[in-house]
């Protein structure tokens, strides 16, 4: 297990920053700069250097910079909708330098619920010295975990988790790095072992993006990119068979978003980004078949 915290986790949350910042976007992580140091919150204050550094970001990996803001937009969605709906648990997995902890503390108190995060001991480290700035966040609990070594359901009864309680749990930018056993392992918990009318999002790469050189959008940039920074992809799935995979691991499709889904919901409107989002990337609502 590395010693580094996750690169790719903190330019996830320099992309999220930078949404915030664009009315273009109009991303929901306002919190996510107060987490950035250095040179990237230097970037943000600056209109025309922002828009400097997303034509890198594109040139590096097209497309990913408007998946990441139509991600931030769905996974708040379903955050959102589930603790209205009831939900007493958010477990975010590989939770990189997210904010949900903070930004829906209100939500969480007025509905009881407690927010667990999952993340490798490094990573996590270095989020918990950055999370300090935003305050305290009473219902937020740490679970410094490596999910390739460690079951997740060892993890999360070591915390305190309520197997019997409704629960969302966010996986996201996570299965793209991890292995297939992992990404098993997970689903089959949340199917089989997490409470009644509990739900996962998450998002996933297609199959291909993975095992050949099909072409698509963004995807040779973007498997150069993150194979420079040290975390190749590893596992996608057909996305033809979403809901043949989800049903052999005890769940059901409640939505499946492909990029052409996104284009049409975040990239569309009059006056609002027009970009074109990376054609190798879906995500996925999932509820337990039993339900």
């Amino acid at each position: 297990m590395s010693d580094r915290f996750s690169r790719t986790a903190l330019l996830a949350a320099f992309a999220r920053a930078a949404h915030a910042r664009d009315p273009a976007f109009r991303g929901p992580d306002v919190l996510a700069e107060r987490l950035l140091d250095g040179w990237m919150r230097v970037v943000l204050k600056s209109r025309l250097v922002r828009g400097a550094v997303r034509r890198i970001y594109e040139r590096r990996m097209p497309g990913t910079f408007e998946f990441l803001a139509a991600r931030s937009h769905f996974f708040d969605e379903v955050v959102r909708e589930q603790l209205a709906a009831g939900a007493r648990q958010v477990v975010i997995l590989g939770a990189g330098f997210d904010t949900r902890a903070h930004r829906f503390a209100e939500l969480a108190a007025r509905q009881g619920a407690t927010f667990f995060e999952v993340d490798t001991p490094a990573t996590q480290a270095e989020k918990r010295r950055r999370a300090a700035r935003l305050g305290p966040a009473p219902h937020l609990r740490y679970l410094a975990v490596d999910l390739n070594r460690t079951s997740l359901a060892d993890a999360l009864r070591a915390g305190g988790f309520d197997p019997a309680a409704r629960t969302v749990f966010l996986w996201e930018g996570v299965t793209f790095y991890i292995s297939a056993p992992a990404v098993d392992a997970v689903l089959r918990f949340v199917g089989e072992g997490a409470g009644p009318g509990s739900v996962i999002v998450f998002d996933f790469l297609f199959e291909r993006a993975v095992t050949d050189s099909a072409p698509a959008y963004g995807l040779a940039e973007g498997r150069a990119f993150v194979a420079s920074r040290g975390e190749p992809f590893t596992f996608g799935i057909d996305e033809a068979r979403v809901d043949a995979f989800l049903a052999e691991r005890g769940l059901r499709a409640l939505a499946c978003l492909l990029p052409e889904d996104m284009q049409r919901r975040w990239f569309a409107r009059p006056g609002g980004h027009q970009g074109r989002v990376a054609g190798f990337y879906g995500m996925v609502l999932a509820g337990r078949a039993a339900d």
